[in-house]
Order: structure tokens, then sequence, then C-alpha cells
């Protein structure tokens, strides 16, 4: 029999460093929202929710120039 305890840890680090990135990669790194990829996410997600009773309404701002003001 062998251990396999190094490997597990191993692959328990790697799933959580993989999960850190995906969230990473839904987040914008000026204003700590969610980017598209995010929105897309989370739309997608609450659009597969059973039961639904409400419905799901967003209001999407696009701000030209917001790069901008945030560098000031």
């Amino acid at each position: 029999m062998h251990d396999i305890t190094r490997r597990k840890h191993t692959e328990k680090a790697l799933k959580r460093d993989s999960d850190r990135l995906q969230k990473l990669s839904e987040i914008d790194a000026v204003t700590s929202l969610l980017n598209r990829r995010g929105l897309v996410t989370f739309f997608n997600e609450r659009a597969v929710e059973e039961h639904r009773i409400e419905p799901l309404v967003a209001i999407l701002f696009d701000c030209d120039g917001f790069e901008a003001i945030v560098d000031r």
C-alpha cells in the first residue's frame, strides 16, 4: 500500500489555487466589481435556480472614460 498523503495535499492546494484564479478572473481589479465574465456566471447561476418566485432584474451602466476618473 502506498501513502498518498502528499498527493492529496497537492490536489487540495491545486483545487484551492484553481478556485482562487477562477474568482479573480471574474472580478475587475480596479473596482472589485464583477466583470463581464463574472456577470455571465452570476446570471447563468440565477437562471437555473429552481422555484424562482421573483423576477430577476439587472441594470447595467457603461461608463465611457471611467479609467480616466479612477486614475486621477
